[in-house]
């Protein structure tokens, strides 16, 4: 497995997952958190709601 670290867009990676940092108590209503939440129907805020995170 490659990896690879990126700065900017994440919408440029040519990847087949991202792993994005979450810290404690931040919400996904600004910034990258609030556009993937976007993208993924919910889903992130979802698990920040519940805390738990399950594949």
């Amino acid at each position: 497995m490659k990896s690879q670290a990126i700065i900017g867009n994440f919408l440029d990676a040519k990847a087949d997952a991202l792993a994005v940092a979450v810290f404690k108590d931040e919400k996904a209503s600004e910034g990258v958190l609030k556009s993937l939440d976007e993208l993924t129907g919910g889903i992130i805020s979802s698990v920040i709601k519940t805390e738990e995170f399950k594949g």
